[in-house]
């Protein structure tokens, strides 16, 4: 076996990757999640609460079903 192999820290390497995914989607995610409070308050002072759980609700299930469309996709490409 070849002693000058370089072996890749994998771990770190993974680790690195996992806080600058979790690092890049906070500073994406805080910015517009403040604007849509800002420009909800904005159009209907009175239900910006309601709207914005609504707007949560709406995504949570696009993203649930979005994730379903791409699994039975995956099978059905298999």
């Amino acid at each position: 076996m070849n002693s000058n192999l370089i072996k890749t820290p994998f771990p770190r390497l993974i680790a690195g990757i996992s806080i600058g995914s979790f690092g890049y989607n906070l500073a994406l995610i805080t910015p517009l999640a403040f604007l849509l409070t800002v420009k909800l308050a904005m159009l209907d002072p009175a239900h910006v609460t309601q709207s914005f759980s609504i707007i949560g609700l709406m995504t949570g299930v696009i993203g649930i079903l979005r994730s379903r469309l791409i699994i039975f996709m995956f099978f059905k490409i298999r």
